[in-house]
């Protein structure tokens, strides 16, 4: 969605000869672009975050299993 924006925005950019209005543009295309930048950093951080839990619980299982086949023998 945000790509579209930013993909008509670039286009209104190209056909508008008025500088002033470019100007503007310019500065939407800008700020649009800091947006999907500032969305990809968060799904980043939420891939870290979930793959870092489930490291832990996959080095959890181990033991837990250990221990269980410990206590029925």
């Amino acid at each position: 969605m945000i790509q579209e924006e930013i993909n008509d925005l670039e286009k209104e950019i190209k056909l508008t000869p008025d500088p002033k209005k470019k100007g503007e543009l310019f500065e939407d295309l800008s700020d649009k672009k800091q947006c999907m930048r500032d969305l990809a950093a968060k799904e980043v951080w939420v891939i870290v975050i979930y793959t870092s839990i489930l490291a832990i619980i996959f080095s959890l299982i181990p033991l837990l299993a250990h221990d269980l086949v410990r206590d029925c023998f």
